[in-house]
């Protein structure tokens, strides 16, 4: 292999282009080399990526608090969001309040509404005999399906929202989408705050009331729930997808048995995680994998690497099994701020595969097809063209 440009060791940088590119590789040598890496950049900051480590940083928030954000060297300007950034109580009520909408009960009653949604996505590009994945379905699905089912948003406002929310591209140019798209949610709920209740997960919000939540942080709340399926969920789909594409033996397994395909999702999610770093602050003093840690430092949470850990993970860690048994991977995080929507993804997950390998039937990536990856504390594809027969299966 050829060597890194810094040691990632004792010179680790979330930003730097090579971490992108060879993440794949960086993960194996960095398990190889150490639990605990460290970085300089801006405030500087600890990395872990041992599987016990990382989970036990994020389940005890209150030596790791989530309360200063999920991002090293937060740019400034960019507003915190709950419940992905604030700890218990408050943390722990706002998700009371939200989770009744996005139970494995309420996934399962919209399945017959995501297949037709998937549908209608497939359709538009079924006869053409190829598709961009990311944009055209990869994140368009969840996206349609958390906001207009689940929160009642008009459809014709969900591309608007795509484009806003869009987590590619250069930050700069995030931060004025992330603005834009903020204030269309206020807009939403203000429109929601004029209209007879309709008992979802907007009223739920617009209801909830805790001590120092503020309008702008409800804003913030939906909008949170608008982003995290875009991108999270949508890596999980353009990563296994690709994988698929490029292994028809998989490809065939799980389109001759679909039954398989729950288990194989979860292998996407442990290798294509669209989160795979998530920062905390430690409160007090404290040491992990015998590297000390003192009272205020930042601490990022390598949940990719965690989930390849090859002391958890049975065989090489580092390639995709579909029939792999599921080791509990932290595409979902972990504790109490693990994904609220976990049940809803998977759901959309599943029958999105479905569909596509039912539909679609065999598919390549083009003739020299590399996928280009943008990655910090999310990771993401930028594009996925594929090809397949006019008109599918």
């Amino acid at each position: 292999m050829k060597p890194f440009s810094r040691d990632f060791v004792s010179d680790y940088d979330i930003g730097d282009p090579e971490l992108n590119e060879r993440w794949d590789e960086l993960i194996p040598d960095l398990h190889a080399k150490c639990p605990v890496a460290r970085s300089e950049v801006g405030e500087g900051y600890w990395i872990l990526q041992r599987y016990s480590d990382v989970k036990s940083a994020a389940i005890d928030w209150q030596t790791f608090t989530n309360s200063s954000g999920f991002m090293v060297n937060r740019p400034e300007g960019l507003p915190y969001f709950a419940p992905g950034e604030v700890d218990p109580p408050l943390q722990t009520a706002l998700r009371a309040a939200l989770h009744p909408f996005l139970t494995p009960k309420m996934a399962k009653e919209l399945e017959p509404t995501i297949q037709a949604h998937a549908d209608r996505l497939i359709d538009s590009f079924i006869d053409k005999g190829e598709v961009e994945v990311v944009s055209q379905f990869a994140n368009t699905l969840p996206q349609i399906v958390f906001s207009a089912e689940v929160a009642g948003m008009d459809a014709a406002d969900l591309p608007y929202l795509m484009k806003c929310f869009d987590l590619t591209g250069p930050m700069e140019e995030r931060g004025i989408g992330f603005a834009n798209g903020m204030a269309k949610i206020a807009e939403y709920l203000e429109q929601r705050r004029a209209e007879p209740p309709r008992g979802d997960i907007v009223d739920a919000l617009l209801a909830f009331k805790f001590d120092g939540y503020t309008e702008a942080d409800k804003i913030g709340t939906m909008s949170q729930l608008t982003i995290g399926g875009v991108g999270t969920t949508g890596y999980a789909f353009s990563g296994g997808l690709y994988h698929l594409a490029t292994h028809p033996e998989d490809r065939k397994a799980l389109a001759a048995d679909p039954k398989r395909l729950p288990r194989a999702i979860e292998e996407f999610l442990r290798m294509f995680q669209g989160a795979p770093n998530m920062a905390r602050r430690a409160t007090t003093d404290v040491e992990v994998s015998g590297v000390k840690i003192r009272a205020g430092e930042r601490v990022l949470l390598s949940f990719g690497a965690a989930s390849r850990d090859p002391e958890v993970v049975e065989g090489d860690p580092n390639v995709v099994d579909i029939d792999r048994k599921p080791m509990g991977h932290l595409g979902f995080g972990a504790g109490v701020h693990r994904c609220v929507g976990s049940p809803l993804a998977l759901a959309i997950l599943r029958v999105g595969y479905e569909q596509f390998l039912t539909r679609i039937g065999e598919f390549r990536v083009p003739d020299g097809f590399t996928p280009v990856h943008e990655t910090g504390n999310v990771r993401h594809m930028t594009a996925l063209p594929l090809l397949f027969t006019p008109g599918g299966a």
